[in-house]
């Protein structure tokens, strides 16, 4: 799976708000930041960050490129 594959699947168990999906994408040593959270981990982000696509109006994916 190419890293941009793992982008789009991660993106795509957010919206279906699949989390046994997002936690086999998403690295045990991952760190989130935001204007809200910062470096925060993968268990932290599942817990506040991941259940938020009630706030999410639109996302474009044309942007999105394979790259090496």
């Amino acid at each position: 799976m190419s890293n941009t594959d793992v982008v789009r699947a991660a993106f795509d168990a957010y919206l279906a708000q699949d989390r046994y999906a997002a936690e086999r994408l998403i690295a045990e040593d991952y760190s989130f930041t935001s204007p809200q959270d910062d470096h925060i981990d993968k268990a932290a982000f599942l817990e506040r960050c991941f259940p938020t696509t009630d706030r999410l109006t639109s996302q474009g994916r044309a942007g999105w490129l394979r790259t090496g």
